[in-house]
């Protein structure tokens, strides 16, 4: 029969002060950590780490956005601030001043792009926005048809 030790607030407290954050204390000692969290002491044994984490308000979304001029480039370089941004409702004002990409694809434009690949395993690798809006519209059988000369 193994025995468990039985860990003290004192002693998870003292492990946790060797380490500056949490997710170092995380990655060094996982047990310990994970006691103390499920026994509810992550507080007291965390008070003199540094925290890692930026509390994103609307303002703090505001102005990392405006670093990017799309939404997708910034979902792409600071995806913490885009998804907060997201949840709470603040995306449109947070992009007001960004470039909008969005391009409405036409049944003739989905066929003309469809019509430079041989497959639609191709197609789907190359232009993947394409094949999903002819599949989103209905338009696949149409796009995949093949000229007959």
């Amino acid at each position: 029969m193994v025995k468990t030790k039985k860990y003290t607030l004192e002693y998870c407290k003292e492990i946790a002060s060797k380490y500056k954050t949490k997710g170092e204390w995380i990655k060094n000692n996982l047990p310990i950590y994970s006691f103390a969290y499920r026994s509810g002491w992550l507080d007291e044994c965390c008070v003199n780490m540094v925290s890692v984490y930026k509390k994103h308000t609307l303002e703090s979304c505001k102005e990392t956005a405006s670093k990017y001029k799309t939404r997708h480039e910034w979902q792409k370089k600071d995806e913490n601030s885009y998804q907060i941004a997201c949840k709470r409702g603040w995306l449109d004002e947070c992009c007001v001043n960004m470039v909008s990409v969005h391009i409405k694809h036409t049944l003739e434009s989905c066929k003309e792009n469809a019509s430079k690949y041989k497959t639609r395993a191709e197609w789907i690798k190359n232009d993947l926005k394409y094949y999903m809006s002819a599949y989103r519209h209905g338009w696949l059988k149409e796009c995949l048809l093949k000229k007959h000369n």
